[in-house]
C-alpha cells in the first residue's frame, strides 16, 4: 500500500500535468498507484517507479484522458436528458403533452405570439425555481460544497449556456419585428409545447445529474 504522502504526489502530478478534475484523478490515481505498488513489490525504489509511471502517463496522455472523460460525461448527461424528454411521450406523462397542446390551440386565437412566448418563458422559469427549491437546490449545494475541481460542472455549464442561448434566441426572434413574429406564429402551436417540455426536462436533468454526482463522488464534497 502506498502512503498518504505518495498518493498526494500522484495527485499533484495529475493536477500539474493537465488533469485537475476530481473524476479523472480518482481513476488515474488508482491505476497509477497499482502500477507503483507492482514495481515496489519487485524491489524498485519509489522515485524510480514514480519516474517510470510519469513516463507512461505524460501530460499529453493525461489531457487526452480528460477530453475522453468529458465526452463520456456529456453523453451521460444527454442520455439522461433525452430519456426524460421522451418520457413525456409515454403514459401517464403523455397527458401533460396532450394538455399542453390543447391549451396552446385554445389560446392561440386570443393571444399574439409574443405574449405566448413571454408567458411560456415565465411559467417555465417559475417551474424551474420551484423544482430546484423542492429538491433543496442540490445544484447550488454541490457547487458550494465541492472540495475539488469537478469536470461534471463544466458539462452543466455548457448545457446551461446552450439552453439560455436558445431561450434568448426565441425571445429575440419573436420581438425582432412583426413580420418575423407573424411568420413563426403558425408554427408556435405545433412546436411550442414540445419546446416547453424540453426546458422542463432540462431542469429535471440538472437535479438528477447533480444527485448522481453527489452519490458517485461523495468524498469530493464537504
Amino acid at each position: 500500500m502506498l502512503s498518504a504522502e505518495q498518493l498526494n504526489r500522484l495527485k499533484s502530478y495529475c493536477r500539474s500535468a493537465g488533469a485537475p478534475y476530481y473524476e479523472v484523478q480518482v481513476e488515474l490515481v488508482d491505476h497509477m498507484a497499482a502500477m507503483l505498488e507492482h514495481q515496489l513489490a519487485e524491489g524498485v525504489n519509489f522515485e524510480q517507479a514514480f519516474a517510470a509511471v510519469k513516463k507512461q502517463f505524460p501530460a499529453e496522455s493525461l489531457q487526452q484522458i480528460v477530453r475522453a472523460k468529458e465526452k463520456v460525461l456529456l453523453l451521460s448527461y444527454l442520455r439522461l436528458f433525452i430519456g426524460c424528454w421522451k418520457a413525456f411521450f409515454t403514459w401517464p406523462k403523455l397527458l401533460i403533452l396532450v394538455s399542453l397542446y390543447a391549451f396552446t390551440w385554445l389560446i392561440t386565437p386570443y393571444m399574439n405570439a409574443r405574449d405566448m412566448v413571454f408567458i411560456g418563458h415565465q411559467l417555465v422559469a417559475l417551474y424551474g425555481g420551484m423544482y430546484l427549491w423542492a429538491h433543496k437546490n442540490i445544484v447550488r449545494k454541490n457547487r458550494q460544497q465541492a472540495q475539488h475541481r469537478m469536470l461534471s460542472f463544466r458539462i452543466t455549464y455548457y448545457t446551461g449556456g446552450v439552453m439560455a442561448f436558445l431561450l434568448l434566441l426565441l425571445l429575440y426572434l419573436y420581438s425582432w419585428n412583426e413580420a418575423t413574429a407573424l411568420f413563426l406564429a403558425p408554427l408556435l402551436k405545433y412546436f411550442y409545447p414540445l419546446f416547453l417540455l424540453w426546458v422542463v426536462s432540462f431542469y429535471h436533468v440538472q437535479v438528477v445529474f447533480h444527485q448522481n454526482l453527489r452519490q458517485q463522488f461523495r468524498h469530493a464534497f464537504r
